[in-house]
């Protein structure tokens, strides 16, 4: 792949939306091209001021209208750039976000409620949609040791997966996504040719007690059952770790029961 066929599909890289194998081909540009890969690093630093300017949104709040005006600067910058090839579209999006959030911080925010079973509701949601997309994985691996890296360096959240033992399960891959606003990361498996997935994010103390709490192997996993989907939940250190399949509940028990 040259530079300007990864130009072309930056975006849509960025945005996950592109099958795993040519996903996979940015990702090795990227890293192999330091101008491609400085562009694309540029563009994750816009979106990333965006959205922490817009999780900051408070009532009559014009902080977050300061923090954006920052960012079309930046964007403005990057334009005038000579043989700097960029979207316009970054410096309309962040001024529609503008308009946008000085409307929005008019408005009070609702906290999403944290009960176990939002929080069911809320990783059957995520892991319906990601089949429904096609299953678009951002790296490709068996390698639990590399998944759990590439996943910590691209969420921060502190991930080690289990070892996928027995013939039955796999680990397919990985992606970076966000549940109730707050950085996760997805490892997709399959058992016995069933999808499933592992989702990691940091415990804010959700409440698990509406879900059925079992005693396995000296821990305690959490259970419960949503739209023919098995979800199981378990917490490790400061981590909050969700398992979803329409497997076996003792095929995720199983899994979760080699977390370190």
């Amino acid at each position: 792949m040259n530079c300007g066929e990864a130009r072309e599909v930056l975006y849509a890289f960025l945005d996950s939306e592109l099958e795993s194998a040519l996903s996979i081909e940015v990702q090795r540009h990227l890293e192999s091209c330091a101008q491609c890969g400085r562009e694309a690093e540029t563009e994750r630093e816009i979106r990333k001021r965006l959205a922490g300017a817009l999780e900051r949104v408070q009532p009559g709040s014009t902080v977050v209208e300061d923090d954006l005006r920052d960012v079309l600067v930046r964007a403005e910058q990057l334009i005038r750039r000579p043989h700097r090839r960029w979207r316009p579209g970054v410096a309309a999006a962040a001024a529609f976000l503008l308009l946008a959030v000085s409307i929005l911080s008019q408005f009070p925010r609702t906290a999403p409620a944290p009960d176990g079973q939002h929080l069911v509701e809320t990783v059957v949601a995520d892991f319906e949609h990601f089949l429904e997309a096609g299953r678009p994985i951002q790296i490709a691996s068996a390698d639990r040791n590399e998944v759990s890296r590439w996943l910590r360096e691209q969420t921060g959240v502190a991930v080690s997966l289990p070892v996928a033992s027995g013939e039955h399960c796999r680990l397919i891959g990985a992606r970076k996504c966000k549940l109730n606003g707050r950085p996760a990361a997805f490892a997709l498996y399959e058992m016995n040719a069933t999808p499933a997935c592992l989702v990691a994010m940091a415990d804010a103390s959700e409440r698990l007690d509406p879900m059925r709490p079992l005693a396995r192997v000296g821990r305690v996993f959490w259970i419960d059952r949503c739209k023919e989907h098995t979800v199981v939940a378990y917490r490790s250190g400061s981590l909050l770790y969700a398992a979803v399949s329409r497997a076996d509940a003792d095929e995720l028990i199983h899994l979760m029961s080699h977390l370190e």
